[in-house]
């Protein structure tokens, strides 16, 4: 072989040689070097998901609600929740967010309160005015009391100081007058009498002892029927006995307060429901009123009741079942309120007339003085407030249970109606030039706040409760069926 052969030859193996280097280097520190600055996600763990900050909803009177705007839309609240480890608590955090136009403030953190039990540390947050928001809250070992705070000087106040926790309220503009639901005080349920006489086992008996009752060794408490109080300025709750039992939980939670705070507006369970009953169209509703009730017991049925602050007198405000999604508000004046997606009574009723009422539910104004209803409309509309600077009853076409799925606030239209020469009908007012805000998710997409002008699609990102899920390694969701 002559000595150009031999060198080419040489020159060859040392190139693969090199080649082979460069390609096994490559393998190792390519990867390094693509991703040189980028952090490695690493696997969700438990303590991440005990950690992770959650939107607390609803955080108002109404099932969706995530954020509660003041009454002139120019500020707005949100509850968030996350774990403490350490502390074996969940802490719970009021945001702040004030708008102007179209633009939005960095949020502001109002105040922090932290649950060792199994209620939320903030909860059914409303303002009282543009500066003022009250709220159901507790502290680690505390019992749930309700809480004012000025926005603007972060000052919080204790408003009561009850024996039992508090489930839900009503206060009036001024915050003289304050109505509230809250636990029966607890007592053991083996008591001299029990001992001697035994005791009665009945989950369904009123004046008997459920299961849950022999288990905990208590009644009253969370396992019995709440009460209802009314509270004044400076001055002492009392109780008002009640016709019918307080709902604990669920859509029959609200309370409506009349603008001076002598009325009240809430419903009740009552202990047999009227045969007529029976005839509405809608199916829960037929089996409940068909469903047999034992002595001392209460149908699963509730009614509207007008409550007297001061005497106490119970009356019903509108003899029918109350359907999905409760909600009253009280006329300026006080003399009338507006109910959205009730039924009309069907007593005095025939033929078209009662065939109608049986199916259908309407938007009404009730008179306070002798419970006289007038239809405001049938459509489909859920109601909003009565604004009393324009005197619109405001509504979002769409029924509560429509609410329920989730549409996004921007595309919820809304209807003013005013009353004029006794009677009801749409003006063409619009709402104004606000901001509407909504939290937006999907199976692989964490919950987030967005904004968006009313009207409008365009959007932005207001806030991201968890923006450390950006160094995590998630897994995906894929849709198998649509």
């Amino acid at each position: 072989m002559d000595d150009d052969a031999r060198f080419d030859s040489t020159d060859t193996k040392r190139t693969l040689s090199q080649n082979l280097i460069a390609g096994v280097l490559c393998a190792f520190l390519c990867p390094v070097l693509a991703n040189q600055g980028v952090a490695e996600r690493r696997a969700v763990t438990v303590t991440d998901t005990i950690q992770m900050s959650k939107f607390a909803n609803p955080i108002g009177e109404n099932l969706e609600d995530v954020v509660e705007f003041s009454p002139d839309r120019r500020k707005f609240v949100v509850v968030i929740r996350k774990g403490d480890i350490a502390a074996n608590l969940i802490r719970y955090s009021m945001l702040l967010w004030t708008l102007d136009g179209s633009n939005a403030s960095q949020s502001n953190v109002l105040a922090t309160m932290s649950s060792s039990s199994n209620r939320p540390g903030i909860e059914r947050v409303s303002w009282l005015d543009n500066s003022t928001v009250v709220f159901l809250g507790e502290g680690p070992g505390q019992s749930h009391q309700l809480y004012s705070l000025d926005v603007t000087t972060g000052k919080m106040a204790q408003l009561t100081k009850h024996s039992t926790n508090i489930l839900y309220y009503a206060v009036t503009r001024s915050g003289r007058t304050i109505a509230f639901v809250a636990e029966s005080a607890s007592q053991p349920l083996f008591n001299e009498s029990a001992l001697r006489n035994g005791l009665i086992v009945d989950d369904k008996r009123r004046l008997a002892a459920g299961v849950d009752n022999l288990i905990s060794g208590q009644v009253g408490g969370a396992l019995s029927y709440p009460e209802l109080y009314v509270q004044t300025a400076g001055g002492k709750s009392k109780r008002i006995p009640t016709h019918g039992v307080i709902q604990m939980f669920g859509g029959g939670t609200h309370i409506a307060l009349s603008p001076g705070g002598g009325y009240l507006v809430m419903t009740l369970r009552v202990e047999n429901a009227p045969v007529e009953w029976q005839e509405y169209s809608n199916a829960w509703i037929q089996r409940a009123a068909k469903e047999p009730v034992p002595d001392g017991g209460y149908s699963a049925l509730m009614t509207y009741v007008l409550i007297n602050t001061e005497t106490g007198e119970n009356r019903a405000l509108l003899n029918v079942p109350v359907g999905f999604g409760f909600k009253v508000a009280w006329s300026p004046d006080g003399n009338a309120v507006v109910i959205g997606e009730t039924f009309l009574p069907l007593a005095t009723t025939a033929g078209v007339e009662r065939q109608t009422r049986r199916s259908q539910t309407v938007a009404a104004e009730i008179a306070v003085r002798d419970g006289r209803a007038t239809v405001i409309s049938s459509d489909n509309l859920r109601l909003d407030t009565w604004d009393p600077d324009t005197g619109c009853v405001w509504f979002e076409r769409g029924s509560t249970l429509d609410f329920a799925e989730g549409r996004p606030a921007a595309t919820r239209e809304k209807v003013c109606f005013k009353k004029r020469n006794g009677n009801w009908a749409p003006v063409p007012m619009k709402p104004g030039n606000h901001m509407e805000i909504a939290v937006e998710q999907d199976s692989n997409t964490s919950p987030r706040l967005y904004a968006a002008q009313e009207g409008t699609r365009s959007k932005f990102l207001l806030f991201d409760p968890n923006p450390q899920f950006q160094g995590l390694k998630f897994g995906k969701v894929e849709a198998i069926l649509d």
